[in-house]
């Protein structure tokens, strides 16, 4: 699966490259880049996983609930909440990747293809 992701996005790397004339020089470099910046994002997160799992000890959300906030699972909250402002950053800033296609795409967006997604799962229940 670590192999799928990371190719994914080399290959979205290499297209949009691609698609914006840069030159090909500088694809290596932004691989390099890429890299570099993952292990920084992986050694940052440990760290702040770290902070905010001593910060506050385990507790219970209410007396009666079996929800639980703090110690051990306040990395998973901080976790949920960086990826849910990514997903809203993506949804606005990034255009849908419809690769070499003749005719017009039929989504302009990555909002617009997962408005449609969702719509369509809505009107089509299993």
């Amino acid at each position: 699966a670590l192999s799928a992701q990371l190719s994914v996005f080399e290959s979205w790397l290499v297209s949009e490259h691609n698609c914006r004339n840069f030159e090909s020089e500088l694809l290596g470099t932004t691989l390099s880049f890429a890299v570099l910046g993952g292990g920084i994002a992986s050694i940052s997160a440990c760290s702040v996983g770290g902070i905010v799992a001593d910060y506050e000890d385990l507790t219970r959300w209410s007396p009666e609930g079996n929800l639980h906030y703090g110690g051990y699972t306040a990395p998973y909250d901080v976790a949920a909440g960086s990826a849910t402002v990514c997903f809203f950053f993506l949804l606005r800033a990034w255009s849908e990747n419809h690769g070499q296609k003749a005719t017009k795409p039929l989504m302009k967006s990555t909002r617009e293809a997962v408005v449609f997604a969702c719509r369509t799962l809505s009107q089509q229940p299993s």
